[in-house]
């Protein structure tokens, strides 16, 4: 009888002490990102969850200027207010890496709409004549901190969709003579 009121009194004390946890703890996020196509632009939805930022691989076939924009809903009063919440903006950084991972561009708070009274933190990249080649754009948040914002690029190749996979048929068995 006593072990199973220790059993007991035991599982019961890890049980509120999980619950605890989950309370205290902060909410796992997971990077993520979506872009449209928006009349050739590219329209991005980013997520960025406290990691290494989100990649947005491309390839260009010629020579192109391109642009990328953030916006955010972060103004310069509110810059670490929610951090690490759902709620939270984030200050978004870009950062452009050629195909051997050098380092070619970087903005934090560029961005010409940034008026440093009501917005200071959106970032913009503008690269002039890009030869073409393969590229890869980290999408990051200031202090590897989470943020949800938006970003907009220009002069990129048209947003591929992916196939929707078609199933396939299953076979009927054909009757045996």
């Amino acid at each position: 009888m006593r072990v199973k009121r220790l059993f007991y009194l035991t599982s019961r004390l890890l049980l509120i002490s999980l619950f605890a946890l989950a309370w205290i703890a902060p909410p796992a996020y997971a990077s993520s990102i979506e872009c449209v196509d928006d009349d050739g632009d590219w329209d991005c939805s980013i997520d960025v969850d406290g990691t290494a930022g989100v990649d947005i691989l491309f390839t260009l076939a010629e020579t192109t200027t391109i642009t990328f924009t953030t916006f955010t809903a972060l103004t310069c009063d509110d810059h670490g207010t929610g951090l690490n919440t759902a709620a939270y903006a984030g200050d978004p950084y870009l950062y452009l890496f050629n195909d051997s991972d050098t380092l070619l561009a970087s903005d934090d708070d560029g961005a010409g709409h940034n008026d440093n009274v009501s917005t200071c933190w959106d970032a913009y990249l503008n690269l002039v004549d890009l030869p073409a080649g393969s590229y890869r754009l980290n999408v990051n948040v200031w202090e590897n901190a989470t943020g949800v914002f938006s970003m907009d690029a220009t002069g990129l190749p048209p947003i591929v969709p992916e196939p929707t996979p078609t199933p396939t048929p299953t076979p009927t068995p054909q009757p045996q003579p």
